[in-house]
């Protein structure tokens, strides 16, 4: 009986604790891909509000190769060029150690053809370590 009373008490409880925040709900293009692969900057604080509450700025990558973790490896290369390249241009700076500090991958999606695409984000205050 304990266990069971138990149970039931965890469930109530982890219930409670839920958040009020509505959750983020993925789209999909026609072919299958998420929204945000193909997405430009089009916004100076970054992508849409989807993943995080910190303000900075997000970038996909994709790449395709026989290796699942060459893929994802040249997918995050991929959308980290295209981070230093929109904030390079955003900050008119061409200065700075040209390394993106604190970059997190928020998620990842591989496609049915193999292809592997990854989106990124990196935090105003990790940008303004990088360009220092």
């Amino acid at each position: 009986m304990k266990p069971l009373f138990a149970l039931i008490f965890a469930a109530i409880f982890l219930v409670s604790c839920e958040s009020n925040r509505p959750g983020y709900v993925q789209t999909y293009h026609e072919d299958g891909t998420p929204s945000w692969v193909g997405e430009t900057f089009t916004n100076p604080y970054g992508y849409w509000a989807g993943y995080n509450d910190e303000k900075g700025f997000y970038a996909w990558g994709g790449a395709k190769y026989d290796d699942r973790n060459v893929s994802t490896n040249a997918a995050e290369l991929d959308a980290k060029i295209r981070l230093l390249d929109f904030i390079s241009g955003t900050s008119g700076s061409s200065k700075g150690r040209k390394a993106l500090v604190g970059v997190q991958r928020v998620d990842r999606f591989i496609a049915d053809d193999g292809t592997v695409y990854v989106l990124l984000f990196i935090s105003d205050k990790n940008v303004k370590k990088s360009f220092l």
